[in-house]
């Protein structure tokens, strides 16, 4: 009996296959949790949601201060920057090498700058935020926009430049 070698090769993409199958899946259902990536930016989750009469951004901010975060207002943008600063506790700082060790840090630091485009225009000298338990809220009222104008305009013939009006 000869064997094909094409046979493992198959049983083992078939293996792979699933493998990769089952951890879309799993990433699909729960998510993702990855540790901070050494000199990735921190990037605040946000949400941008429009009512009537205006526009609301909130960005979650847990562990920034007040005197952390700038937002800046334009036309049809905004943009909220900051830096998340690692705390590390004095005793660790002191380079002691029994407790408390550090065991695993999962969590992002460093400067982020957002800059958000808008649907539309918002009164830049109106936008006001706030900073409560780890949330940023940004309120952000919209220009109104032009009502529209109702005029009669008088149609009439174009001058002739022979001098006759009905040679049409």
């Amino acid at each position: 009996m000869m064997r094909s070698p094409f046979r493992a090769a198959e049983r083992s993409l078939t293996s792979l296959q699933s493998e990769v199958s089952n951890l879309l899946e799993r990433l699909w259902k729960f998510g993702v949790s990855t540790g901070a990536i050494p000199g990735q930016e921190f990037t605040p989750a946000i949400e941008l949601r429009e009512e009537v009469d205006q526009y609301v951004l909130t960005a979650e901010l847990p562990g920034i201060s007040l005197s952390l975060v700038q937002v800046t207002a334009g036309p049809s943008s905004i943009t909220i920057a900051g830096e998340k600063a690692k705390q590390i506790p004095p005793e660790m700082e002191a380079g002691e090498p029994a407790y408390p060790r550090l065991l695993q840090d999962e969590r992002q630091y460093g400067r982020f700058t957002r800059t958000i485009a808008l649907p539309g225009s918002i009164r830049v000298d109106q936008v006001t935020a706030t900073l409560a338990d780890g949330v940023l809220t940004v309120q952000m009222p919209k220009v109104a926009a032009p009502k529209p104008v109702e005029i009669r305009v008088e149609v009439s013939r174009p001058a002739s430049s022979s001098g006759t009006a009905d040679n049409i």
